[in-house]
């Protein structure tokens, strides 16, 4: 596990980026790691996370979900003896972790070693080691987080700090003759820090060494008019000293050998100024300037080898431009020519977002990313790299492969546009509070990508060249969800999708049209083939609790991209075929990490119900609230009490206690969705359970107790690790059940429309109702009756998989129905 916070906050395992979470998280973590190894006040992180008059009444809880949050990170991504760990040691928290897995220890490790070369005067290993310290930046120290208003006064230290350790570089390079490639750094510190009189003697000595003793003379007019006009002080004896050997050509002042690196380099890279703008994006997304992303795109900032690279290196082959960095970097690796495909996606809120605050804009295009990066993962694809409305898939790299690229890559591209195009409310994560539908088009480019594959401290590898510019020109010809493919991706995927030329076939742009129903396909990880005996079973679950009159809370187990998000979105579509009346759908999905899980899921789940829009004023707030609980509750004192409690999620209802009052919530959002239930038959999905606080998996559970003529049904979806929490999950209760989703064999073509194919059904049902895996539950009450019923009526009688005696029904007396 490697942690970096010199340029974006950013950790990394086995070279790979681990989610961080919110931003009071992020900053948490940001802050403990600049005291790495020290024991850091709980006032004292509170003061880092908010300013003096802003925290809120719930900052130490907040700082302790922070807290619980990175705890569970630590665990899950890192084996226990790399994992660091934060340890409550009074006043506060520790975070313990090994120096070198943090790049600010290496860093200052190696300036220390560098300077002590420097005093040595062996100049070039000075050089190289301090150069390869000031490679360790990627930015500004904590760059995400300084965005977000973070003002640490250590920041500015380390800031500082870098700046002492340039000049020190500086001075190495010029002992070894190489002023030339110094000079365009020198230039543009000295612009930035015009008081820094060690920055300007370099520049000065550069300049004169270039032969350009004018402007080093004028560099000295300008830093001492400066000083007069703004300090009232002259320039330092060593400054007047320096400006008079200019003036008199002093011998000692030219190098007697330089060095023959001081030639040019044969792969010109950028100076030290322009290296903070590349930053490579690898599995996860990584917000990047505007100006950045506009070059990424368009060719602007080129890797010289045919296209745009993306992540945009900070290379430039312009002629003049500069011939060599300050801060060198690692040896470049020779790129590899690799078949892929990319996704280019494009989403914008054109004239919505001058009816929405920049938070929410900015919360908008976080969710779009996340939805993107769940699709990359959905069908063995990467999230490459996120610029604000722009996100790059690839499809092709060693994790996944490149067979069958084409087809993975467009039939993400489908479930990307078919998410975000979704009204409000279809999907968990587009409920009444998230973004408004964007804008969106599509581009997929299949063909000979250029890759660079990491080293050193590379996180991602680079994907460039001619695919890129062609992805970028499909994307130009799309508007309004079109979907824009190249002739390349059309070929190979025919078959399972439909196309129309676009702007012609000569040009070879293809539009998709949509996918065909009776052709192969290779279904992404997450389509629901393969569990329909589990999705079957959760439908006898639910019908029974509607027949009883009853509350049961089904949890959905399985690993990522098992598909448990797209088996909620079945089980919804078979919740409304052929009934005349079906159940109300509520759902939500707990956020990957904010302040506070609780506050958003319950908010969410109120909105949704009451139809409250994150745009709406206070008073309309109230208003559909109190229209809602009119609706749904009779007695008077009850809406009151429910009014008072659920006005607190929207700021209407202010109290000093905080604890007592989050209860209070909790118990309101329990009676209400009770109160719904009783009026019509209700269904609760949660999807990502996994994710959410001990409050909220308190909240879900208690759901099941419910009284007994309330016909709720819950079902959640959680990744194994809920277990490993909560080991003791829905245990006890026997109106909990737990279905755990196995990836099926692959059958090589999408599954009949039926539920259960005939043949397969008979061994789904053997498994499902065998003895199980050691410590399982079996699968057994009325709930389960209703469902075995319901799945041997769909099955021919005498129908039996190869070697297995053909499956017969009964009822065994006191135990309810039996398979043999």
């Amino acid at each position: 596990m490697e942690f970096r916070i010199l340029g974006p906050l950013e950790v990394l395992m086995d070279g790979r980026p681990v989610s961080l979470g919110g931003a009071k998280q992020r900053a948490t973590l940001g802050f403990l790691l600049l005291q790495m190894n020290r024991v850091v006040a709980v006032s004292e992180l509170q003061d880092a996370l908010w300013a003096f008059d802003e925290a809120p009444p719930t900052a130490r809880k907040v700082l302790q979900n922070a807290v619980w949050g990175l705890r569970g990170l630590f665990s899950a991504s890192a084996p226990s003896h790399e994992a660091a760990a934060v340890v409550t040691q009074a006043p506060g928290y520790m975070l313990r972790v090994a120096p070198e897995q943090v790049d600010l220890h290496r860093f200052h490790r190696k300036v220390e070693q560098g300077r002590a070369h420097l005093a040595a005067g062996t100049t070039e290993q000075a050089a190289d080691l301090l150069g390869d310290a000031l490679a360790l930046w990627r930015g500004p120290a904590l760059a995400d987080l300084v965005e977000t208003g973070i003002a640490w006064p250590g920041l500015t230290a380390l800031q500082s700090a870098k700046l002492d350790v340039m000049e020190d570089y500086f001075e190495a390079q010029l002992g070894c003759g190489r002023h030339h490639d110094v000079l365009a750094d020198l230039t543009s510190i000295v612009a930035d820090e015009p008081f820094r009189e060690r920055s300007c003697g370099q520049f000065m000595l550069a300049l004169y060494r270039c032969g350009r003793q004018v402007e080093a003379l004028d560099a000295y007019s300008r830093l001492r008019t400066a000083l007069a006009q703004d300090l009232g002080l002259e320039p330092s004896r060593e400054l007047q000293s320096l400006q008079r050997a200019i003036l008199t050509h002093d011998p000692s002042l030219t190098p007697e050998q330089p060095s023959r690196r001081g030639e040019p380099a044969t792969e010109p890279h950028a100076s030290l100024a322009d290296r903070p703008r590349a930053v490579p994006v690898p599995g996860a997304p990584t917000h990047l300037p505007a100006t950045d992303a506009i070059a990424a795109f368009t060719g602007d900032a080129t890797s010289g080898t045919g296209g745009p690279a993306l992540p945009v290196p900070a290379d430039t082959s312009a002629p003049g431009g500069p011939t060599d960095s300050p801060a060198r970097l690692p040896q470049r690796i020779r790129p590899e020519r690799r078949h892929m495909s990319l996704v280019l996606i494009r989403s914008r809120f054109g004239e919505q977002t001058e009816q929405l605050q920049p938070a929410q804009i900015d919360d908008a295009l976080e969710n779009v990313a996340a939805v993107v990066a769940e699709k990359a993962e959905q069908f063995g694809g990467r999230l490459a790299l996120a610029i604000g409305p722009l996100s790059l898939l690839v499809f092709g790299l060693a994790d996944a492969g490149a067979e069958g690229c084409e087809e993975r890559a467009v039939r993400a591209a489908l479930a990307v546009r078919d998410h975000l195009l979704a009204p409000p409310g279809h999907h968990a994560d587009r409920t009444a509070l998230a973004a408004p539908v964007p804008e969106v088009g599509l581009a997929v480019a299949t063909g000979e990508a250029l890759v660079r594959s990491p080293s050193g401290d590379a996180a991602a590898p680079s994907v460039f060249g001619s695919l890129v510019e062609r992805c970028q020109t499909l994307l130009s010809t799309t508007s309004g969800g079109q979907i824009a493919v190249c002739d390349r991706t059309r070929r190979p995927t025919e078959a399972v999708v439909a196309y129309r030329p676009g702007r012609g076939p000569a040009d070879g742009d293809w539009l998709i049209e949509g996918v065909r129903g009776d052709g192969p396909a290779t279904p992404g990880p997450r389509s629901t083939a393969g569990h329909e005996a589990e999705l079957a079973m959760v439908q006898g679950l639910s019908d029974w609790t509607r027949r009883r009159g009853t509350t049961h809370l089904v949890t959905v187990l399985g690993e990522p991209g098992i598909g448990k998000t797209r088996f909620l979105e079945e089980f919804r579509g078979d919740l409304a075929d052929g009934r005349a009346e079906p159940p109300q759908w509520l759902m939500t999905r707990v956020p990957r990490s904010v302040d506070n899980d609780a506050v958003t899921v319950m908010t969410s789940m109120v909105s949704t119900l009451c139809g409250i829009s994150p745009q709406d004023s206070p008073a309309v707030v109230y208003g559909r609230l109190s229209a809602a609980l009119d609706q749904w509750v009779d007695l008077a004192p009850e809406r009151s009490w429910l009014s008072t409690r659920l006005s607190m999620l929207y700021g209407l209802k202010s109290t000093h206690h905080v604890e007592d009052a989050m209860r209070d919530v909790f118990q309101a959002c329990r009676r209400l969705l009770a109160h719904v239930a009783v009026r019509t038959p209700l269904v609760l999905a949660l999807d990502d359970v996994h994710r959410a606080d001990d409050d909220v998996l308190d909240f879900v559970e208690a759901l099941a107790d419910l009284p007994a003529s309330v016909p709720l049904f819950v079902i959640v979806t959680a990744r194994p690790e809920l277990l490993r929490r909560r080991p003791e999950w829905g245990a006890g209760s026997s109106h909990t059940t737990t279905v755990t989703l196995t990836a099926p064999r692959s059958t090589g073509r999408i599954p009949d429309a039926l539920p259960y194919g005939p043949a397969q059904s008979t061994g789904r049902v053997r498994d499902l109702f065998s003895a199980g895996r050691p410590g399982d539950r079996p699968l057994r009450g009325p709930a389960t009756d209703s469902f075995i019923r319901g799945v041997v009526s769909k099955i021919p009688a005498g129908v039996a998989c190869p070697g297995d005696a053909p499956l017969a029904f009964g009822d065994t007396p006191g135990n309810g129905p039996t398979v043999r």
